[in-house]
């Protein structure tokens, strides 16, 4: 799931392109796994990283 949240903070590919590119055929099932694995769900991470930034700045 790193190489997922590399993604999903360095790029801005679509959702369903970074689950493509980790290995999940939907980006359902990518959610999924992430949110068991990180704590939150792909776009809440994202926002989150977001935040940070702005306090940050």
């Amino acid at each position: 799931m790193s190489l997922a949240k590399d993604r999903i903070a360095h790029s801005n590919d679509a959702m369903r392109v970074v689950a493509q590119q980790v290995g999940y055929e939907s980006e359902s099932a990518f959610s999924t796994a992430f949110k068991r694995q990180v704590g939150c769900a792909p776009r809440r991470y994202v926002a989150s990283l977001k935040l940070k930034a702005q306090a940050d700045a």
